[in-house]
């Protein structure tokens, strides 16, 4: 894969995750899949998440980390810790912070949530209860809708650069569940050997059940799930130049995400 293409693709996720920011008040905390944000859905050990809550009151500013693994546990003076253990953070924000559930974080039992706290400064500011679930499936978009993915070619899928039918396309996702080799919470993944999922995945294009070509860690970054589909052949492609794709981990279903598909 391309570095400088794959840079760019990880900036534009990292800047559709910040502009959320503003669209959320809470005076409480809510932790969510910080790829598809679907609500009151536990999230995965090992997987990228968000907490949203009013952190503008207790003095959070907006820093976001850009630097290579491992991701710091503290960012800007702000700090989660999930059972009383620091996470790895890379955006901080008056509205959001994004850290990564610990690869070591129990699945929930009935009524044995994991614990949260949020710190700035040292000093606790909210803490509360947060439900883990084995895998939790959630595609990175653009824009809420469309995926960030790449073509077989490395270029960034988008209306002018859409996929051929037959190709490969490259989706990036969290909540991918139990893995080949576990990385340290926040190091980089391995190139050699390659982080491969070990759960039962199946991808759908527009309800055609498609091969998937790879599912693991993207190497050289930190819990970042890349997941490789061969469109079919054939497709209906709908107005705008797009079909819908959604995959299943162990049964449980993605949100659908869209990407553009030559006519």
């Amino acid at each position: 894969m391309h570095k400088r293409v794959f840079t760019r693709l990880l900036l534009a996720l990292s800047l559709a995750l910040a502009t959320m920011s503003s669209a959320v008040a809470q005076s409480t905390v809510a932790i969510v899949n910080a790829a598809s944000f679907a609500p009151n859905f536990p999230v995965a050990p090992g997987s990228w998440a968000s907490a949203f809550g009013d952190f503008a009151s207790v003095g959070v500013s907006t820093e976001t980390f850009n630097g290579v693994a491992p991701i710091p546990a503290m960012l800007g003076g702000v700090e989660i810790l999930i059972d009383g253990a620091a996470v790895p953070l890379n955006y901080v924000g008056p509205g959001q912070i994004n850290f990564i559930v610990p690869f070591s974080t129990p699945v929930s039992g009935l009524g044995s949530p994991s614990t949260f706290v949020v710190r700035v400064s040292g000093i606790p500011t909210y803490d509360g209860a947060i439900n883990i679930i084995q895998a939790s499936p959630g595609f990175f978009t653009v824009d809420g809708e469309a995926a960030a993915a790449l073509n077989q070619d490395n270029s960034l899928n988008s209306p002018s650069n859409p996929a051929a039918p037959g190709s490969i396309v490259q989706f990036f996702a969290t909540g991918h569940g139990p893995l080949s080799v576990t990385p340290e919470t926040g190091a980089a993944a391995s190139a050699d050997p390659l982080v491969l999922t070990t759960g039962d995945l199946e991808a759908y294009v527009q309800a055609t059940q498609a091969t998937v070509e790879f599912s693991g860690l993207a190497p050289n970054f930190a819990s970042l799930w890349q997941v490789n589909i061969r469109l079919p052949a054939t497709l209906p492609v709908t107005a705008e130049g797009t079909v819908a794709v959604f995959i299943k981990l162990n049964g449980l279903g993605s949100k659908p995400v869209a990407i553009y598909v030559q006519n």
